[in-house]
């Protein structure tokens, strides 16, 4: 008997389901994109474009109170973040843990439809929280995406369960729903940044999302440096094993891991949990045409790694913790 099913036959049976394979999630498609705080992020979005070659899907750019740009990974993006408005602000020495994002792209539109079956779940969430393009006074804002963030399957703190308990009402008009979802954002990003966090995410305007327009692979054709084609794993690192297992049993139902201990969701990366010290997302395991190719791209650029026999492993420059796996 392998690992996860050890871990599966300690939970409650009521809570899984009584069948081993479904195609598809009622409300998930799949992960959107993993967002990682670096202590440099311009400098790692710049490594990651223009020294591994991976393709810039949102140029790095600066927000109310948090910098971030987004590179293709082929199936899913990546995003770094920087908090604060400057490279080193008081903002970032006074929270030095680095803040985390795993994005699930929801089926569902508007976002409210999933707050019944959330509560049906026993998943603790906030409420819908829209994200608007800046817009000049007096003019209404474009909504671009919107967002549901859920505690406890990636750790959460005080924080978080305060905010969550604040965010479920919102102003009416547009502009105000921009106006508090920007002050939303900024305590989230301040306050819950010493946690990984997880989301569901729902976009109105296509362009905004790798997988919503089913362009991700065609972003990533060259693959870069490294011959990448796709991100086969999202590793999770939970320090109860058992207690994490029943808690993403609680979102991923009907899903249930394979007996390699992975969770399917869509097109996307799987999902696999990992006894850690803390709540983290510690590994992106990256499928390569070939780990040849790859290592010679990896050793013209001087990157430190591991090579095993059937992998190759090295830290994401400036985001201790988080490592690139790559595999055939």
């Amino acid at each position: 008997m392998n690992a996860s099913h050890s871990v599966l036959d300690q939970i409650d049976p009521v809570s899984l389901p009584k069948y081993a394979m479904i195609a598809s999630h009622p409300f998930l498609k799949q992960i959107d994109h993993v967002g990682i705080r670096a202590d440099d992020a311009l400098r790692l979005f710049q490594f990651l474009t223009q020294a591994l070659g991976f393709p810039a899907v949102a140029p790095f750019a600066e927000y109310a109170g948090y910098s971030s740009g987004r590179v293709s990974l082929g199936n899913m993006a990546l995003e770094v973040i920087r908090l604060g408005t400057a490279a080193r602000s008081a903002l970032a020495q006074s929270n030095p843990a680095h803040y985390q994002l795993l994005s699930f792209l929801s089926l569902s539109r508007p976002l409210t439809r999933l707050l019944p079956e959330l509560e049906r779940r026993h998943l603790r969430h906030s409420g819908v929280i829209p994200f608007f393009t800046p817009a000049p006074e007096g003019q209404e804002p474009i909504k671009l995406w919107e967002r549901i963030y859920l505690g406890d399957l990636l750790g959460e703190n005080v924080w978080q369960r305060a905010l969550f308990s604040l965010m479920r009402q919102a102003p009416s008009t547009p502009a105000g729903q921009a106006r508090l979802s920007s002050r939303i954002a900024h305590a989230l990003l301040a306050h819950a940044s010493g946690r990984s966090m997880l989301s569901l995410t729902g976009y109105y305007h296509n362009g905004a999302s790798l997988v919503a327009d089913g362009q991700g692979m065609a972003h990533h054709r060259h693959g870069g440096r490294i011959g990448l084609e796709g991100v086969s794993e999202v590793v999770i690192g939970v320090p109860n094993l058992i207690k994490s297992t029943g808690d993403w049993v609680q979102l991923l139902q009907p899903l249930v891991p394979g007996d390699d201990g992975l969770w399917r969701v869509g097109a996307g990366p799987a999902i696999r949990l990992r006894t850690m010290a803390r709540h983290c997302i510690a590994t992106l395991v990256l499928k390569v045409a070939s780990l040849e190719q790859a290592q010679r791209g990896l050793r013209a650029l001087h990157a430190p790694m591991q090579v095993s026999f059937d992998r190759v492993s090295f830290s994401i420059p400036g985001s201790p913790g988080v490592t690139f796996e790559l595999t055939e």
